[in-house]
């Protein structure tokens, strides 16, 4: 479960206590959020910044969850990164929840998706 900018993984506590029930859940505080560490950060693309975020969930999801598949879970801006994480890790990923998502265009017409 990816969080939104300025956020934590806390901000999901409520949603553990049901969703435990029927899954495994992992959050995340993405670096430099909540209660991470701060590393230097000297992005100033958007290229840059995203690969920043999206190699530090990969370097620790391989060191957690190597050869399992899973949900990827992306709130507002965690959408956004959950979005660009699997398209680089597609076999990964059973499924992609997108909550309330910021950056994303309007769904093509030809993309099949599925409301819940």
């Amino acid at each position: 479960m990816v969080h939104g900018f300025g956020g934590g993984g806390a901000i999901y506590c409520r949603m553990l206590s049901i969703l435990r029930e029927y899954f495994h859940c992992i959050t995340i505080d993405m670096l430099g959020q909540g209660a991470s560490g701060r590393p230097d950060y000297n992005c100033f693309t958007f290229e840059t910044a995203m690969d920043f975020h999206l190699d530090s969930i990969n370097a620790w999801m391989e060191s957690k969850l190597i050869g399992h598949k899973y949900y990827l879970l992306g709130h507002s801006l965690g959408a956004c990164i959950a979005c660009h994480y699997a398209l680089r890790h597609p076999k990964d990923i059973i499924r992609l929840i997108l909550m309330s998502p910021v950056g994303v265009a309007e769904i093509p017409e030809h993309l099949e998706y599925k409301v819940v």
